[in-house]
């Protein structure tokens, strides 16, 4: 008896191309493995374009990254990319830079395409129709564990088969892995069951808005409680409550395990695991929690006990803002309060442009990888005292959160500090990510090309960056880097707008400029709007970060070893 086998990519594409079903696409739920894809196409000698197919995908390409230089590109490695362009493949995921997706996506919606690996990002917010789509497999990985697409993923990925106006029909595969059964593909396929949940909760900035906008809690609070949010939860009670019984119970076993393993202080892998699981049973517990409190009133109380909190850090008075409440209104970031805390502290003030970036990256940057980052280095002790105390700004917001019964806002993390900073005085691309040169794609001797012609039709954190970058550099994809310099662009220009003294709009303005730039600028003018739009302009006048030599010494956080003292 023959035992079946999970089908090749190649295998894929060969009957696709037999079938007249391309172009199509493929969902693959890592980044690597759609890179790997497309690099195992190209080893087995795949070729779906025919000669004027690869001679437009050239040149979108090259506008695409027009603007970047020599340098940059090699970084990005450019050449290896339209390799996979030219023979019709291509991958599409987060960890790829803008000006790279924006051309696989413009490929192939002008037909220069056959196939495209794509996770599960492609499937929203991007216009991608195809005559076929591939799904890998059924299920993904979810942080804790792998579990089933709900029926909502499945349609939001399959609904991308059948072009308007051009097929009758589209496409829908499901490749065989043992760990699905038959059973569970068709119950998904067959499902109805869409249920959209809703994430909404009150924030430090929507609380200021909506004092400064409403006569009084009361309108504040009519206006909450008839929010999606408060809809969905009213009628979910009972099922929740169940739910969170079964939680509890699998709390205790959990607990139990990791007492019988020696409790949490033992270092064994063992022990690591069942404090992993102690951990995601905690939370699953505490979101059923929250979602019952919500369902009970919870957007009223949490609205209260955040103006508490505003009150008590002096941003609000009675039903009216300070100064600091003011600020708060237009800082909107997951770390809004504490940018406005980490302004008011003075721990912004007096930075040159490179400075400011790394610190007003310690509340932007957010680190989510599950390996720990590298230590993180800074210019001088006085910077690394103010990362320390923006950090203890943090943990104080947290203690004060938690005695109020609110979600804890994230701590500030020092990891890219040292990127940002480079960045802003000018390095490299290549220097920060890592340079190292990938081999070419091996070509198999043993089959021949496949000309199909034009006509015939890892988070995983991909394979990160190469070795030897600058800290972090050397953990992050091209399209990490860029998204969060992006991100740090988009809270300098709200600092620059908030922050009361001159000196610090114009560092911040000055910070925001000098990271904007090279493929970061690209990427920026592709989404249509650059954060020198935010407000700032006119405070950057005769403030320039000049091109220095990176000078960084070893220091970390309040939760490592204290700065070397006497750095410089």
């Amino acid at each position: 008896m023959v035992r079946p086998a999970r089908p090749r990519h190649v295998e894929v594409i060969d009957h696709l191309v037999e079938r007249g079903r391309l172009p199509a696409i493929v969902f693959v739920f890592s980044r690597r493995g759609c890179d790997d894809a497309v690099r195992t196409c190209l080893e087995h000698g795949v070729a779906l374009a025919d000669p004027t197919a690869q001679r437009r995908v050239r040149e979108i390409a090259a506008q695409h990254l027009a603007g970047t230089d020599a340098a940059d590109r090699r970084a990005l490695r450019y050449d290896e990319w339209v390799d996979g362009l030219v023979a019709g493949v291509a991958a599409h995921h987060a960890g790829m830079v803008p000006p790279f997706k924006e051309a696989v996506e413009d490929c192939f919606a002008a037909g220069l395409l056959g196939v495209v690996f794509a996770t599960e990002t492609l499937a929203l917010g991007v216009n991608m129709p195809a005559r076929s789509v591939v799904v890998e497999q059924l299920s993904r990985f979810r942080g804790d564990g792998f579990a089933l697409l709900t029926p909502g993923e499945y349609t939001q990925l399959t609904g991308r088969a059948g072009r308007r106006g051009i097929d009758d029909v589209g496409h829908a595969y499901t490749l065989w892995n043992p760990y699905t059964s038959f059973h569970e593909a068709a119950h998904l396929v067959a499902s109805g069951d869409f249920e959209l949940e809703s994430s909404f909760r009150p924030t430090f900035n929507m609380a200021v808005n909506l004092i400064a906008t409403c006569r009084d809690r009361a309108q504040a609070v009519g206006l909450l409680e008839r929010s999606f949010a408060q809809f969905r939860a009213n009628g979910r009670v009972p099922e929740w409550a169940d739910e969170l019984d079964d939680a509890k119970a699998e709390l205790a076993r959990a607990r139990r395990r990791l007492r019988q393993l020696g409790g949490s202080k033992q270092e064994n892998r063992t022990a690591a695991a069942a404090r992993r699981r102690v951990e995601t049973c905690e939370r699953r517990a505490n979101a059923l929690t929250g979602r019952i409190g919500l369902a009970e009133g919870g957007l009223a109380r949490s609205f209260d006990a955040i103006t508490a909190l505003l009150e008590e850090l002096g941003c609000v008075r009675g039903w009216s803002l300070t100064d600091s409440g003011e600020q708060l209104r237009s800082v909107f970031h997951d770390t809004d309060l504490l940018v406005v805390l980490a302004l008011r502290s003075g721990l912004l003030d007096g930075r040159r442009p490179a400075e400011m970036a790394g610190l007003v990256s310690c509340l932007s940057y957010e680190h989510r990888s599950r390996t720990d980052p590298p230590p993180p280095r800074f210019p001088s002790t006085a910077v690394a005292e103010a990362a320390r105390e923006i950090e203890s700004l943090g943990v104080d917001l947290n203690v004060r959160e938690e005695r109020v019964g609110l979600v804890q806002t994230r701590l500030p993390e020092a990891a890219f500090f040292e990127c940002a900073y480079a960045w802003a005085t000018g390095a490299a691309l290549e220097d920060i990510l890592g340079t190292g040169e990938r081999p070419a794609p091996r070509r198999h001797g043993r089959r021949p090309a496949r000309s199909y012609g034009r006509g015939a039709p890892s988070e995983g954190s991909g394979d990160g960056a190469a070795r030897g970058g600058l800290g972090l550099g050397s953990e992050l994809t091209p399209g990490d880097f860029v998204r969060q310099i992006r991100n740090l662009a988009d809270l300098l220009s709200q600092v620059a707008k908030v922050a009361q003294r001159r000196e610090t709009r114009r560092s911040a303005t000055a910070a925001m400029r000098a990271v904007d730039r090279g493929v970061v600028a690209v990427a920026t003018r592709i989404a249509g709007a650059g954060p020198a739009g935010a407000g700032a302009a006119d405070e950057s006048a005769a403030v320039r970060p000049s091109r220095s030599t990176l000078t960084l010494t070893p220091a970390t956080t309040s939760r490592g070893t204290p700065a070397h003292e006497g750095d410089s």
